[in-house]
């Protein structure tokens, strides 16, 4: 469906956005993003919408990273508004992925994803509400403004791992009417095949566990039942 190219394009999108080395990574992952949607697109037409907010976001992101290497405006009112408008064309395109998302799961009836996707859409869209409020205001009190950075920085490490979270449940939950959703087809990434496969191995061992807990458990009390009517057959002595 394209729920697994996502994984990896969303991951790579914003997983190195706090290093301290440029490495192109944001647009590579809005690359394979914006891919992932044009295929999730023929399932929901709100995906569209995030193709072109995904492109835009792609495209300041060559700006900023061309401002990097070859300094081609000074830093003020440009530098302001171009990572504004990667900033809200990050945010509307989280609002249409999730958007999407629920569309889809409502039709296929998946009964906690629609909430999940209102819950992170919500998050998603405060952290950037929060990060546009404290990056852009002056304080003066060099104590608070860490405290608040800090807290900003926990608060996109939450939302980013529950939103990678719920594009995984898409991929595992969700598939076209027309494929055997019984058979798990294996990914075209190693990463979320390696995931899978610790998952089946996890749940195995339960199931063999639970089954030898049952087993034991009726073993015992059949010994309990065979040991009670042996009891109740001894014949009584009688009294001289």
């Amino acid at each position: 469906m394209g729920f697994g190219v996502l994984f990896f394009g969303y991951f790579v999108m914003f997983a190195f956005s706090l290093s301290t080395m440029y490495f192109f990574a944001d647009i590579i992952g809005s690359v394979i993003t914006a891919y992932a949607f044009t295929k999730i697109a023929q399932y929901n037409r709100y995906y569209n919408t995030a193709t072109v907010f995904a492109l835009l976001f792609l495209l300041f992101s060559a700006v900023k990273a061309a401002d990097l290497m070859f300094d081609i405006y000074p830093d003020g009112y440009i530098s302001l508004a171009v990572n504004m408008l990667r900033l809200v064309s990050a945010a509307v395109m989280h609002i249409f992925m999730f958007l999407g998302a629920r569309g889809i799961a409502l039709g296929a009836g998946a009964a906690k994803l629609p909430k999940n996707a209102e819950r992170n859409m919500v998050m998603t869209l405060l952290y950037y509400a929060s990060y546009a409020v404290i990056t852009n205001i002056t304080i003066n009190d060099e104590v608070l403004d860490g405290y608040l950075n800090m807290m900003l920085l926990l608060y996109f490490l939450v939302c980013f791992i529950l939103n990678l979270v719920f594009i995984y449940r898409c991929y595992a939950v969700l598939a076209p009417a027309d494929e055997d959703i019984t058979e798990r087809k294996p990914s075209r990434f190693k990463l979320i095949n390696k995931i899978d496969a610790k998952m089946d191995e996890i749940e195995k061992s339960k199931q063999e566990y639970r089954k030898e807990s049952v087993r034991l458990a009726l073993e015992e009390a059949d010994r309990m039942a065979r040991e009670k009517k042996k009891h109740y057959k001894q014949p009584k002595k009688r009294k001289k």
